[in-house]
């Protein structure tokens, strides 16, 4: 299991650095961020958002704190659990944690309001990938959302996949990425009733082709990264580009 999930690399990465737990959030300046809250933006006090491989719900966290949801993340492991409750805390929010497989969701049928999964789906090949959004769509309550954001077949991380695989430093493992009709598609062969399609950060993505180290001197330096964001049509998520061409794509499929 830990080869076809890559959880080495995730646990070393949420052992020691974290920073994914204390780092903020700029909704203003965080693509993703902006997705997310537009996907919720009907959303109503006290509904239920899950988080399927969630990480230290980087976004998550803070967004369910900003709409007042109940947050529930589900993840294989135990460090990204710990760093979640410190990132939970930090934003004071109460959290439901949940040690468990995205293929095998340990949570009975049409529990939550809102699913959400972020750069996950991208990761499954074969069966598991359609299992993937199956599970998805069977958690997600009749009437509710659910919400699929990866990062775009056609954007920057291509790119930097295929240097960094053939340099031997990519650290995730096979991923099939998707493009925006592939998403759209998979989604609605999953069932959901209408899918609808969102892309962001079409200029923004360029900082990702640059070191992590010198990444964050970007997100820390806001005079600088404010200037990339505000480019006309960074984040307007209906454009034809950023849907096509953007650093991250969202599906919002209704059940």
């Amino acid at each position: 299991m830990a080869d076809k999930y890559q959880l080495s690399h995730w646990n070393k990465l949420w052992t020691k650095d974290e920073y994914y737990a204390y780092h903020d959030i700029d909704f203003a300046s965080d693509g993703i961020s902006q997705l997310l809250l537009y996907a919720l933006n009907d959303a109503k006090p006290n509904q239920t958002l899950l988080e399927i491989g969630a990480g230290p719900g980087t976004r998550s966290i803070p967004v369910a704190k900003e709409k007042n949801l109940k947050l529930s993340l589900v993840d294989l492991l135990e460090s990204a659990r710990n760093l979640a409750i410190k990132r939970s805390e930090r934003y004071g929010i109460k959290c439901k944690y949940i040690i468990g497989d995205a293929l095998d969701l340990p949570i009975g049928d049409e529990n939550y309001d809102y699913t959400c999964s972020i750069g996950l789906n991208e990761h499954f090949l074969g069966e598991d990938r359609q299992n993937s959004f199956s599970e998805m769509y069977r958690v997600t309550k009749n009437g509710g959302k659910a919400i699929v954001i990866v990062p775009n077949k056609f954007g920057s991380i291509r790119l930097e996949q295929a240097i960094k695989e053939f340099t031997g430093t990519w650290d995730f493992g096979p991923t099939d990425l998707f493009s925006c009709g592939e998403l759209k598609n998979v989604m609605e062969l999953t069932g959901f009733s209408k899918v609808e399609m969102y892309g962001v950060s079409v200029y923004t993505q360029l900082v990702r082709l640059l070191p992590k180290s010198i990444q964050r001197k970007f997100f820390k330096n806001k005079k600088l990264w404010g200037f990339l964001v505000n480019l006309p049509g960074n984040f307007n998520m209906n454009s034809t580009l950023n849907r096509n061409f953007g650093e991250e794509i969202m599906a919002i499929g209704y059940r």
